[in-house]
């Protein structure tokens, strides 16, 4: 994944586009695929969300669980495709709010 276009003007502190490269995200979302997602949105279980990741960069999945201690994404719709991140990990996780397919 990477960082795509400016955010919305109205929007700026909040938006962001994030381009999907590559195919770790099926069946959910396509290399090619634009999202628009909200970094400040509420997240729960079952939205799907990026998070950027300092070892990693920008991941894209499911949400399992968010707490304080730790993240867990799903990147495909599969449990063995599941990925835990350490909150200290984390710089931030917004909600995809929609999407280019």
């Amino acid at each position: 994944m990477n960082q795509g276009a400016a955010p919305l003007p109205e929007q700026a502190e909040t938006l962001l586009t994030v381009g999907v490269n590559g195919n770790t995200m099926l069946p959910l979302y396509r290399h090619g695929d634009i999202l628009l997602v909200a970094r400040d949105a509420p997240v729960k279980f079952g939205d799907r969300v990026v998070v950027e990741s300092k070892a990693s960069g920008l991941l894209g999945g499911t949400l399992v669980h968010h707490g304080k201690d730790k993240t867990v994404l799903n990147r495909g719709g599969h449990p063995n495709r599941e990925i835990t991140l350490q909150s200290e990990d984390l710089s931030f996780l917004g909600r995809i709010v929609w999407a280019s397919q």
